[in-house]
């Protein structure tokens, strides 16, 4: 069987309160495992990683591919949820733009990177559609208040904030530093980025 025809798809959908929590443990260790070690970490490693057995982590997924999925799945439906609290116009520019970055970088819990190594064409397209909507949104917004600020070329003035509060937020998640270090740059970009918007 090629690697486009393996099953994709979780064995078992957890029901029970405990049978999502096994679920959970699982992605949250793919995700650890997959950002120290890489995309070819063994499914071993990430059963050790979770707490659990490599019967158990088999019950949920049947392969690696379908954690991938699952994994690119968390990351854009997290991401989907945040930004749509974050959207609302009802609030200050800067505690738009925060809300903005919070959201991103908690989506990053599962790494958006498993979205370029999901092997099924038609799932993947699906999830890139998801992805670019909403980025779409993002900008739509930062666009608006850019203009709203009257200051000079809102279009970059938007791109470059984006750039700010969701590239180089997330991107910088993958670098050797510890939590506290992040929070800190995280705090500083989003700084940068009022700034800039005006």
């Amino acid at each position: 069987m090629s690697r486009s025809q393996k099953p994709i798809t979780p064995r078992k959908a957890p029901v029970q309160a405990r049978s999502k929590r096994t679920l959970e443990h699982v992605l949250e260790g793919a995700a650890r495992v997959f950002k120290r070690e890489g995309f070819d970490a063994t499914t071993n490693r990430i059963a050790e990683t979770a707490g659990v057995s490599i019967g158990t982590l088999y019950e949920y997924f049947p392969n690696k591919e379908a954690l991938l999925v699952a994994l690119a799945e968390q990351h854009v439906t997290e991401a989907e949820r945040g930004i749509a609290a974050a959207l609302s116009p009802d609030v200050l520019a800067s505690e738009q733009l925060a809300a903005i970055q919070h959201a991103v970088v908690a989506s990053h819990r599962y790494p958006s990177q498993a979205l370029d190594l999901v092997a099924d064409p038609a799932r993947q397209s699906a999830l890139r559609a998801r992805s670019n909507e909403l980025r779409q949104r993002i900008m739509a917004a930062l666009l608006a208040r850019a203009i709203a600020s009257g200051r000079p070329d809102p279009k970059l003035r938007a791109r470059t904030v984006f750039s700010l509060i969701a590239e180089l937020s997330s991107r910088s998640l993958y670098e050797e530093q510890t939590p506290d270090e992040h929070a800190a740059l995280a705090r500083h970009v989003l700084a940068l980025a009022v700034e800039h918007l005006g």
